[in-house]
């Protein structure tokens, strides 16, 4: 069976985005109409005017040594004006010079090569997002069918199969925030949000200004952001505390 290309990406840590999900692999493929295959999405957090390198990873277990795969990272979608436009900054830098047949612009990139020589040249490709809101890239690798023969179970598996083209396409939403000191926490996982106090200032307004009539600021409740545990940096307890000097506590025996 051909495999598909894995995408993955380190921040912090290694986050597969696309993948077979071979637990969905069954015994009769001539009936399976679904897909194994996983194309996913992920949220990073940045801040602009900085360099920011994905960790973006290649793998595919049986087309390691093909060398004519095809790789192509591309800026898709960048924060809009006022005006509801996109605006143009935000690109590409530090991926190597004179690489045979690449086409490097500032917001796309596209290479042919080998798994191996794919990671040699993305482990020093960085972005910069010149504007404050979400960015988002496209990274999609073709095997083109030179490196299996039958594809798995699915739409697209027949017999006999002489060749078996595999993609996967993998989603970067690139969040770009002013302060590196307004990042709270950025969540992990495929799909994963990103909690960034900049972001919510920015869609809140003065929500996040405290109130002159409350006592203090609230203690964030935990269960209102799922599985990610978070302290409110804002909140302070009553800084006026006091002892009773008549009480007289017991101790336990």
């Amino acid at each position: 069976m051909n495999d598909a290309p894995e995408i993955s990406v380190t921040r912090p840590d290694i986050i597969k985005v696309t993948y077979d999900d071979n637990s969905k692999i069954i015994l009769d493929p001539l009936t399976y109409t679904d897909t194994i295959h996983v194309s996913g999405e992920v949220d990073l957090g940045t801040i602009i005017d900085t360099d920011y390198n994905f960790g973006l990873s290649f793998n595919d277990d049986d087309a390691y040594d093909a060398y004519n795969i095809d790789f192509s990272i591309v800026i898709t979608s960048r924060p809009k004006k006022d005006d509801g436009k996109e605006h143009e900054p935000g690109y590409f830098q530090n991926f190597p010079s004179g690489i045979p047949g690449a086409i490097v612009n500032r917001d796309s990139i596209f290479f042919n090569g080998s798994i191996a020589q794919a990671n040699l040249y993305v482990s020093t490709l960085s972005f910069v997002g010149e504007k404050q809101g979400q960015y988002i890239l496209e990274v999609t690798v073709k095997d083109n069918g030179n490196t299996g023969r039958y594809c798995p179970p699915g739409k697209d598996f027949s017999l006999g199969q002489r060749q078996c083209p595999r993609t996967s396409i993998a989603k970067l939403k690139v969040n770009a925030f002013v302060n590196a000191a307004l990042i709270a926490s950025v969540a992990t996982g495929v799909g994963a949000g990103v909690l960034i106090l900049a972001g919510l200032g920015a869609f809140l307004g003065t929500k996040l200004i405290k109130p002159k009539e409350t006592k203090n600021w609230n203690e964030w409740d935990v269960d209102n952001f799922g599985d990610v545990a978070l302290s409110n940096p804002f909140y302070k307890g009553e800084t006026v505390q006091g002892k009773n000097e008549l009480f007289v506590g017991t101790k336990p025996i």
